[in-house]
């Protein structure tokens, strides 16, 4: 199988993510991205998915996104015991563990993680003691702020304190 076939069938179909895949297949267009710094705006056309192999050629949803991080730190996506090894970080002073940052964030622990390409940036946090997932996607990057970072704040904010 390729890799497009085995993501969609293997991965995104089983676990109900239907609107994530390898970007320009199915319904996932190819989108293009914009650059912001201070006083210029510029278009980043879409990079052709094979130049990126996984993560980077990867489209979701933030619906996607959300219900990615509740699947995985509930067991439907690895073993509870890989996800706590995922979510440890190895020592006190260090905040980033497997691949997300663990720490407390509004006052809450959270995993999370940023990411980015060209073009696009996006913020996701999972707070697991009030089960919230927030997923912020922009298609903008670099930009001269953190702003799915900041969003993702805001919006959590606005759940935990709506509980």
């Amino acid at each position: 199988k390729s890799f497009v076939d085995f993501f969609h069938s293997e991965f995104a179909l089983p676990l109900g993510l239907l609107d994530t895949g390898v970007c320009g297949t199915g319904n996932l267009p190819r989108p293009d991205g914009y650059g912001v710094a201070p006083g210029a705006t510029w278009r980043m056309p879409a990079v052709h998915p094979s130049g990126l192999i996984s993560s980077g050629s990867l489209c979701s949803t933030a619906s996607d996104l959300a219900r990615w991080s509740h699947l995985l730190a509930t067991g439907r996506v690895m073993l509870p015991a890989s996800y706590v090894t995922m979510t440890t970080r190895p020592a006190a002073l260090v905040p980033y563990a497997l691949g997300l940052n663990v720490n407390n964030l509004l006052g809450h622990p959270a995993a999370w993680h940023e990411g980015a390409i060209d073009g696009f940036w996006s913020f996701l946090a999972y707070f697991p003691d009030r089960d919230i997932a927030v997923a912020v996607l922009t298609n903008v990057w670099p930009a001269p702020t953190d702003v799915p970072y900041d969003i993702g704040l805001t919006v959590a904010q606005a759940a935990l304190d709506s509980l």
